[in-house]
């Protein structure tokens, strides 16, 4: 909107529109104003960013529009111990790369996260009293969780990871199933088998059949009965 040569009234796009996509407020700016970083903060929120390495910053596959929990290492080397900082950050941009359709990863040296004025003091300060890194969460996981601090000590005592026992279990589940779809189809065949059996099959009588032979023999009749076979 505006002319070619005013753009006093115009408005810039935020994020990215798709082709045929219906262009909503959200993803533009009110007239006049620039789409700078500052405008895609949600209200009352903070953008600051932090310096990773490429282990800390997920190996580069942390992209714009993901979010991440932030653990703190500190401790030194005799007696080292990490924290979860933050759970669930939004990450605004990486380097100086906002656009979150970016789907490559890079090699990331800044993250700029969206955070409250709280949690910009507690990552600015834990900047300065050990290492952070970067762990990425599910795109469409909102959970948080309850957690302790990881001391040397638990470093002793392995663990079966959590994604092994969800796929041990899942697998179990599905066997089951498949056990209980099986046992079900063969009671359902030997129904079908035993209620053909009895329609082919001649009506049987209760009653014994018996024979009769009659003999007459000087104006008298006796009567033999024999058992049919």
């Amino acid at each position: 909107v505006g002319s070619a040569d005013d753009d006093s009234d115009a408005r810039f796009v935020l994020t990215g529109i798709e082709e045929d996509e219906p262009v909503l407020s959200s993803k533009i700016t009110i007239p006049g104003q620039r789409a700078k970083l500052s405008t895609t903060l949600s209200s009352g929120m903070k953008a600051i960013s932090i310096r990773v390495n490429d282990v800390a910053g997920v190996a580069g596959f942390v992209l714009p529009g993901d979010r991440v929990d932030v653990m703190l290492t500190r401790g030194g080397r005799e007696a080292p111990f990490i924290d979860v900082l933050l759970q669930g950050v939004k990450v605004l941009a990486i380097d100086q790369v906002a656009d979150d359709r970016k789907d490559q990863p890079s090699i990331a040296r800044t993250v700029t996260f969206e955070v409250t004025t709280q949690e910009a003091q507690k990552l600015t300060l834990a900047a300065t009293a050990g290492t952070l890194s970067l762990a990425l969460r599910n795109i469409s996981s909102s959970e948080t969780e309850k957690l302790r601090r990881v001391t040397i000590g638990d470093l002793s005592r392995p663990e079966v990871s959590d994604s092994l026992e969800k796929e041990v279990k899942s697998v179990d589940e599905r066997i089951d199933e498949v056990a209980e779809t099986l046992r079900s189809e063969v009671q359902q065949a030997l129904r079908l088998r035993d209620e053909k059996q009895v329609e082919s099959e001649p009506e049987v009588s209760s009653e014994p059949e018996f024979s009769f032979v009659y003999v007459i023999k000087n104006g008298s009749r006796r009567e033999y009965r024999f058992m049919a076979k």
